[in-house]
């Protein structure tokens, strides 16, 4: 960055406030044609300063010290040079959440939500438009496990032997008595290309009486979706496998498989807004000439790892959901999926599909 435009983001002093930081940030990032100028600033400066984020309001006459000024400052040159607000935080909001980011993870946005949105309201039993239903589970605070997933070691793999003994479990299946009360198998869900582990972690604190595994070929992700899942509490219920898509996993175990895989081409990456581009992994974006190369290694392989009944959400690129949809009828072996559906946001755009495998 040019050293007038540091100059003039360090040009938060003299005799700063937090209210005054705030304003400056906000007139430097509006010139600089930010899209949310003033959140951004008000976000930073309470960053910067060890503060909640309506500090620069409830607070804002409060003297801001040298250091505090000088983490502002820097704080203004990254977002200045593109760099998106949860970047420089490191971590993202999802589902009410908070997750830690990283450079080798995805920044979670708002529209992936509709995946949780989704696999819930087919495990609770209900259908909105759009969407396929499971039967319902009720969960029960002193299930007994027959067959709990394998805990991750401290490398972040597991062994895929493990993963391939575990054995289909209908939604409901009974697995042992205690008492008068029969008890039911957990909710089984994997997360493929698992990233920071927000979609997981959202399911896992919405169904208490599910296990759930995060697969992702990058073991410095898998790292971060760990530390977010015990930063949660739910580690105990979560395990992390380091594998290129499904190559580790086999048999029918699964009542969720949920996925958000790359769905760009390249051609069309160097189209994406800066924020996206220069800061979120490559890998993860590029989905191959067309956008598709990761559903059509995944579908047949999901298939197989769904039992009979089991539910598959990925989430879809612009304009790519009918051609998921073709490639699910394609590339899966009979008897296939049934209820397929384009699940939509609320400005009509089809943003997942899922679909439901037949027994």
């Amino acid at each position: 960055m040019p050293e007038p435009v540091l100059a003039h983001a360090a040009g938060v002093e003299p005799a700063p406030t937090l209210g005054s930081a705030a304003r400056k940030l906000s007139g430097l990032f509006e010139e600089a044609g930010l899209a949310s100028p003033r959140l951004d600033a008000r976000i930073l400066v309470a960053e910067a300063c060890g503060r909640g984020a309506n500090a620069t309001i409830l607070d804002r006459d409060v003297a801001v010290s040298a250091e505090e000024a000088a983490r502002i400052a820097a704080f203004a040159a990254r977002r200045l040079a593109g760099e998106p607000v949860s970047r420089i935080l490191g971590r993202r909001e999802f589902w009410g959440l908070t997750f830690r980011i990283s450079p080798d993870t995805l920044d979670p946005r708002p529209e992936t939500e509709l995946l949780v949105e989704t696999v819930l309201e087919h495990v609770r039993g209900r259908r909105p438009p759009h969407s396929v239903s499971l039967p319902a589970i009720s969960p029960r605070r002193d299930c007994i496990l027959e067959k709990p997933y394998p805990q991750a070691d401290t490398a972040g793999r597991e062994d895929a032997r493990t993963i391939r003994s575990l054995t289909p479990s209908p939604l409901g299946e009974r697995v042992g008595v205690r008492g008068d009360s029969a008890e039911y198998a957990p909710l089984r869900i994997l997360d493929l290309g698992t990233g920071s582990g927000c979609i997981l972690g959202a399911l896992l604190s919405e169904l208490p009486q599910a296990q759930g595994i995060g697969l992702d070929r990058s073991e410095a992700a898998l790292a971060v979706a760990r530390d977010n899942l015990s930063l949660l509490g739910l580690q105990d219920r979560a395990s992390f496998l380091c594998a290129h898509w499904m190559s580790a996993i086999a048999g029918g175990a699964f009542d969720v498989i949920v996925c958000n895989p790359p769905y760009i081409a390249p051609s069309e990456i160097r189209e994406l807004a800066p924020e996206v581009r220069a800061y979120d992994p490559y890998l993860a974006l590029d989905g191959g000439e067309d956008g598709l190369n990761a559903y059509r290694t995944i579908i047949p392989q999901a298939f197989a790892a769904l039992r009979g009944g089991g539910l598959l959400v990925f989430e879809v690129g612009y304009r790519q959901a009918g051609d998921v949809l073709n490639l699910m009828k394609l590339f899966a072996p009979a008897p296939g999926f049934s209820e397929a559906r384009i699940l939509r946001d609320l400005g009509g755009v089809g943003r997942a599909v899922a679909a439901v495998r037949q027994s």
